[in-house]
């Protein structure tokens, strides 16, 4: 009994450390700063177009953190049994 209410008390600050953890390091630990990186200047010096490149692992980066809290919300919400639903 003890235990949910002690997860639902913990699972805000968890989430913040788990955020701040993705955006702290490079992609997730998925792919390094270097490797990533390395690849772009890979595929710029195939295409120059260096905008497109980083705008792309940018976008690659974005996408993992929007992932990540989004499925942190949705366990913070299913696991708040008073909060209203929409």
């Amino acid at each position: 009994m003890v235990l949910p209410m002690a997860l639902r008390q913990a699972l805000a600050a968890y989430s913040n450390e788990i955020i701040l953890m993705v955006k702290g390091t490079s992609l997730a630990s998925i792919i390094t700063l270097t490797e990533a990186t390395g690849i772009a200047q890979e595929l710029i010096s195939q295409t120059y177009r260096a905008m497109e490149v980083f705008i792309a692992a940018g976008a690659i980066y974005l996408v993992l953190n929007f992932i990540t809290v989004w499925a942190l919300a949705r366990l913070e919400t299913r696991l708040t049994p008073d909060r209203v639903r929409a």
